[in-house]
Parts: structure tokens; C-alpha cells; sequence
């Protein structure tokens, strides 16, 4: 009879617990939020702010408190104190992790078999699984009111990456990571982007991931050029995949590399004049959308390498200078064709972020950064010197500034997505094919273009 009790005393436990949980405790955290306000003095000839409504939107992970201020008070001054209101409202203490979804792991019958009360809650612990801290966190807003957004949670510090969440992009969208809302995406087919970040902290993860979602949902639609300036070590798994129509890891190759996409922008604007359009959009024939994809722009530089003599000098000069030029011509006129620029950089200063290709890129993803001026040469304002945590990024768009923690793309993924579409040709010399086998030693250290239509 004991054990009939305390087994349904457990199971109500459960449900209580999870109806809890589900349901939070609104009412507490505001009348929180007007007792930090008054303590901090965001107060007016002794009026506090005053609670208008409150609501949970359905499936989102947040409570939304509007609030009447006091005259004289301003969006500003709430902003100053977020610290303080964040710190109120979390009381830390250790819960245990728990889901409704928990509940199907629940057996009476193995209760039934646990022999003294202190056994049963030993299971339910089972159940809940590991004790973590939660930590809340808030987004302030105004708009005649003051709207304060309370996250359930802070946005986690690490993400692997799950294969269903490509079920849930739009075209040419890229599931980036999450924000305290959920999955972001960020939109890659308007437009170039900069992609910025010290070493270590996500910025070639994302690349990884970009390049991998686009084969998985549009094989067949899209085309690449790589330009992997840290040796060729990040690309070179890609280099015999069908989409990819150009790989470079150096000067010389890269500027092969930028000539063909010169070439192949000429090639779409005699058709566009053809076909009567002005952009791809209006084109109803397929046509490829083309990534240009820099991984560590400032390598590009003939001053950062070691070059011996005068004419080696020159070359580099002229092959530089030559690179840069293309460079802005795609940013300035390629987006309209179809072809896209992403200029990826672990040192954004204002001589390796060109002004024209910077004013003509829609999307910025922002991880750590050294200082705070590179941080402005990306964002146009500090903060990305701040970023502590690896994989968390602050995305700029046209539809605002968002903080993101990215997903990560394990090695095993990556392959699963492109061997399907791996393509060895042999390559042949181009003087003399009967040649190949005896200049291939040679040749070995030598980076190759890709011979397409792109050439």
C-alpha cells in the first residue's frame, strides 16, 4: 500500500512539476521588474513604472511586460540598468533538466518494484536528468511603452548541428544558429557578405556550413569559387565536389580564380541584354546562383609574404592590385547576376575591407574580434570585442542587429553532404596530355584551376 501511494504521489509530482514549468511565473518576475526599477531610481516626482499587460505568444520561449513610464524617463535609462534587472531576476539556483516529452520514460511498473520511498525519487531523478543553472535574459524595446522581453533562458554556448533543421530553411537561406528566439536564418541570394572573426571562434565553421547547405538543398542550382588563402587546408575537401567550378589557395591562383568569375559576369550580362531582364530574379530559365567564397581575404596582401626579389616583387604587385580591382567590380556589379561575393577576414581593417566592396555587402556576421576599431569596420559600431564565448556572432542585415550563437558542423556531416556529389577527373597538361604523368612531380605543389565553363 506504501508503495501504491508514494508511486502516485510521484507520478502527480512529475505532472505538477512539468504544468510548472510549462507555465513559469509571470506575475513574479513583474512585480520584480517594477522593484529593481524603483531600487535603481527609475523613478519620476515619485511615480514608478506601472505594469499594462503582459503576455506569452504561443511557441515561443519568452514573456513579453509592457509598462507605462514616467515622464521624463526614457528607453536609455532602462538600457543603462539591464545588468542589474538581468541579476534580479535570477536567482541562481541548480534545477534539474526536464520535458514534457520526459514523461514517456516514466514506468509505474519499475516504481512499483523500488522498495522504500527515498528508491522512487531516485528514479524520478533518473528521469529529470542532469542539474543545470538557468540563467534569464532580456531585450528591451519602446514604442510608447516599455516592452521587456524575459527569455526563459540565455542563448546556449554550444550548438551541434542537427540534419532536420535544413527541412526548415527557405531558399538560399542559411541556418546560421539561434538567437533566444530560435533557428535565425540569414538570406544569401540579395546580396554579398562579410564574414569576420579572430581565429578559433566560427567564422570558417560557418563558411563549412554555407557551402554545405547549399548542396544539400540546391545541387543542382548552385555553383562555387573557393579561395582558401590558409594554405588550402579549409577547401580541400571540396575540390572535386560537381558544384565547385574554381578552388585557389594562393595569389597566383586566385587571381586565375577572379578572371574566370570576371569572365563568366560578362557571359550573364550578353544574356540578360538577350533576355530582356535586369536581374537574375526576372530570368525564367534556370540559371546557377554563383557563391565567390574568400576565406582569410588579408592573406592576398604580396606585403605579407616573403617574397626575394624585385621582380618577384612586382609580380605579386601587379597580381594584387589586379585581384583587388575584380574584387570590387564583383561587389559593385555581380549580385544582380546571380553571383555573390562572401569576403571572410580574421583582420577587418579599413585596408583589408575595401570601402566599395564594404558598402555593397547586405549581410555582416560579426564573431570576436581583437579591437573595437575592427569591430566598427565591420559593424559600424563596437561590441564584437566583447564576445567571450566561441561560435557567438552578432549578424547585421537590413532587418537589424541580431547576437547568435552558430551551429557547429562535425567533419562526418560535412561528408555525408558532399561525397554524393564528388566528380574525379583526370587532369590533363594543357600543351601536352601525353605529357601529364611525367610533369606531375613538378607540378605537385602547384595549385590547379578546375577546368568549366567558368574558365
Amino acid at each position: 500500500m506504501l508503495i501504491e501511494i508514494t508511486t502516485s504521489i510521484a507520478a502527480a509530482s512529475i505532472l505538477g512539476l512539468a504544468q510548472l514549468k510549462k507555465e513559469g511565473s509571470a506575475e513574479d518576475d513583474a512585480k520584480k521588474i517594477k522593484q529593481i526599477a524603483d531600487n535603481v531610481g527609475l523613478k519620476k516626482a515619485g511615480q514608478s513604472i506601472r505594469i499594462h499587460r503582459r503576455y506569452r505568444p504561443k511557441n515561443k520561449k519568452y514573456t513579453e511586460y509592457v509598462y507605462q513610464i514616467p515622464l521624463g524617463l526614457g528607453l536609455q535609462d532602462f538600457k543603462d540598468q539591464i545588468d542589474k534587472f538581468e541579476d534580479g531576476l535570477n536567482n541562481k539556483k541548480t534545477v534539474f533538466t526536464f520535458k514534457l516529452g520526459d514523461m514517456k520514460k516514466v514506468s509505474i511498473k519499475e516504481l512499483r518494484k523500488t522498495k522504500s520511498i527515498s528508491g522512487v525519487f531516485e528514479e524520478i531523478r533518473k528521469i529529470f536528468g542532469e542539474k543545470h543553472l538557468i540563467r534569464k535574459s532580456i531585450h528591451m524595446s519602446y514604442d510608447g511603452m516599455l516592452r521587456v522581453k524575459v527569455y526563459d533562458q540565455d542563448i546556449p554556448t554550444y550548438l551541434p548541428f542537427s540534419e532536420a533543421i535544413w527541412e526548415q530553411c527557405k531558399k538560399w537561406h542559411v541556418p546560421i544558429g539561434e538567437t533566444k528566439d530560435g533557428i535565425h536564418f540569414i538570406r544569401l541570394d540579395d546580396g554579398h557578405a562579410v564574414i569576420a572573426g579572430t581565429t578559433r571562434y566560427g567564422k570558417t565553421t560557418f563558411l563549412h556550413l554555407l557551402i554545405n547547405t547549399f548542396i544539400k538543398l540546391h545541387p543542382n542550382e548552385v555553383e562555387f569559387s573557393l579561395i582558401d588563402l590558409k594554405s588550402g587546408l579549409s577547401f580541400q575537401r571540396y575540390k572535386d565536389c560537381k558544384q565547385v567550378m574554381n578552388l585557389a589557395e594562393d595569389l597566383e591562383s586566385s587571381h586565375s580564380c577572379f578572371r574566370a568569375v570576371i569572365q563568366e559576369m560578362k557571359r550573364r550580362k550578353v544574356l540578360f541584354k538577350k533576355l530582356g531582364v535586369e536581374k537574375i530574379q526576372d530570368v525564367k530559365e534556370p540559371i546557377t546562383r554563383h557563391y565567390v567564397i574568400i576565406d582569410e581575404a588579408s592573406n592576398l596582401d604580396y606585403r605579407r609574404m616573403e617574397l626575394e626579389t624585385k621582380e618577384d616583387i612586382q609580380r605579386a604587385k601587379f597580381l594584387y592590385e589586379q585581384c583587388k580591382a575584380w574584387m570590387k567590380t564583383i561587389a559593385c556589379e555581380a549580385a544582380s547576376l546571380g553571383i555573390y561575393l562572401v569576403f571572410s577576414t580574421q583582420y577587418p581593417t579599413v585596408e583589408v575591407l575595401d570601402s566599395q566592396v564594404k558598402a555593397n555587402t547586405i549581410t555582416k556576421v560579426c564573431y570576436r574580434l581583437d579591437t573595437g576599431n575592427q569591430s566598427l569596420v565591420v559593424l559600424d559600431h563596437t561590441g564584437a570585442e566583447d564576445i567571450t564565448v566561441k561560435g557567438r556572432a552578432i549578424i547585421r542585415t537590413p532587418d537589424g542587429t541580431n547576437e547568435v550563437q552558430s551551429y557547429f558542423l562535425e567533419d562526418e556531416q560535412i561528408k555525408k553532404v558532399i561525397t554524393p556529389h564528388i566528380n574525379i577527373q583526370p587532369r590533363k597538361d594543357d600543351d601536352n596530355e601525353q605529357t601529364e604523368q611525367k610533369g606531375a612531380e613538378n607540378r605537385s605543389d602547384t595549385p590547379v584551376l578546375k577546368k568549366t565553363r567558368l574558365s
